[in-house]
């Protein structure tokens, strides 16, 4: 229940009884046939899910910066550009949650400095590049110094941009204790002109892909909306290497949102949405026919609706979920958005649910969804098909060792 004071946040009051009970059962003030570990009503199947093989590699954290600096406003990214065009290489769009949930483009506002994994500047050193071993290699780059033979780019090659960093970065990155040791972890002070965490296996993901699904990690509504590749993402945003609108139709339908509000944390009211726990065990059906169109007719509606009226996602969606709510372009989203969710429980072969779709009392508050009864059914099919598919990996993998 939301805490009846200012405060925003959730509280469960939970009732425990020492011994076998032997009265009634009550979740959420209605009456039960049990309650179980998660507090909600046991399935036929319990357990944990489990990650998939199917979605292992899909699903990236964004970069984590550590260190302000490293982030400009628009208008000083586009005087270094047009200083030194060459700049460009090394300006990105920086996407966060923010932008993502109040642009109505879903588009970053600021950008930010990237120097990738590259060596800080090249010396004169006895030994050149194209003749030192592997392993010397290693030490000089480790260091951040290269020969003067040095092939590839490096950050002094960039001193409108580097300057900035040694500025406003390097300070805070290179900062000591009184006994003179540093106070964050190595690599971060050494490496001070790189990020700290550069997800190198994200970006190679995405390299061939002209747009991918994204999320904040910590947002009020569910919302997923696709965003170009040529930039540089947050960590607070959630990246799943899909290109395709099939993919994102399904991943914004009821039947994934209630997986991943369940499997997923919380941080105060909001969601958190764990890729390990949300999206990598989640089974996807064996097929996405008849999404594109359905879903593409969302999306566009849903973005037409953003630009009339200058609103990002969570304004958006609280109008989405309020029931006073009810222009022409808005019911018709809620219309759409019936049509995607009984479009995937086909394709999962589960038009025997009634979803009875309505205005719902949850635990995030007001929502346009499915009713609960069709909620617990829902989710007791994909755990059971979680399972399934997990079996069926597993033995394909021991199949696989013993050849």
């Amino acid at each position: 229940m939301k805490w009846p004071g200012k405060a925003s946040l959730e509280i469960a009051i939970v009732l425990f009884f020492y011994g076998k009970w032997g009265g009634n059962f009550f979740l959420d003030g209605n009456k039960v046939k049990g309650i179980n570990s998660y507090l909600a009503i046991p399935d036929q199947l319990s357990g944990h899910p489990y990650k998939l093989k199917a979605n292992e590699d899909k699903s990236f954290q964004g970069s984590i910066v550590l260190g302000m600096g490293f982030i400009l406003e628009s208008e000083e990214a586009l005087k270094l550009i047009e200083l030194n065009p060459r700049n460009k290489e090394v300006l990105f769009p920086f996407l966060n949650g923010e932008d993502f949930n109040t642009n109505p483009t879903q588009l970053p506002s600021r950008w930010v400095i990237n120097f990738f994994d590259w060596p800080l500047k090249r010396e004169n050193l006895s030994d050149n590049w194209l003749e030192a071993t592997s392993n010397q290699k290693k030490i000089w780059l480790r260091r951040g110094i290269v020969p003067i033979d040095y092939p590839d780019r490096v950050a002094t090659d960039y001193p409108e941009c580097l300057q900035i960093i040694e500025e406003r970065v390097k300070p805070e990155r290179t900062r000591k204790k009184e006994d003179g040791s540093y106070v964050l972890r190595k690599p971060l002070p050494q490496k001070w002109w790189i990020y700290a965490e550069k997800r190198p296996k994200l970006y190679l993901t995405i390299s061939n892909l002209n747009q991918v699904v994204c999320i904040p990690e910590t947002t009020k509504f569910l919302t997923f909306a696709f965003s170009p590749t040529n930039i540089v993402f947050s960590h607070a945003m959630k990246i799943i290497a899909f290109s395709s609108i099939p993919y994102i139709t399904l991943l914004s339908s009821t039947i994934h949102q209630i997986w991943a509000i369940k499997y997923s944390s919380t941080l105060e009211t909001r969601l958190k949405y764990i890729t390990t726990d949300a999206f990598e065990t989640f089974p996807f059906p064996n097929s996405l026919d008849n999404l594109s169109r359905v879903g593409e007719s969302f999306f566009n509606l849903r973005q037409e609706i953003m630009k009339e009226n200058q609103e990002g996602l969570t304004k958006t969606y609280n109008r989405f979920h309020n029931k006073i709510e009810s222009s022409e372009k808005f019911m018709r989203l809620r219309d759409l958005f019936v049509e995607i969710d009984n479009s995937v429980a086909s394709l999962y072969v589960w038009d025997d649910i009634s979803l009875n779709h309505g205005f719902y009392n949850t635990s995030q508050g007001l929502r346009f969804t499915v009713s609960e009864v069709a909620k617990n059914e829902i989710l007791q099919r994909l755990l059971v098909l979680n399972h399934k598919i997990f079996n069926e990996e597993q033995k394909k993998i021991i199949l696989k060792q013993k050849s």
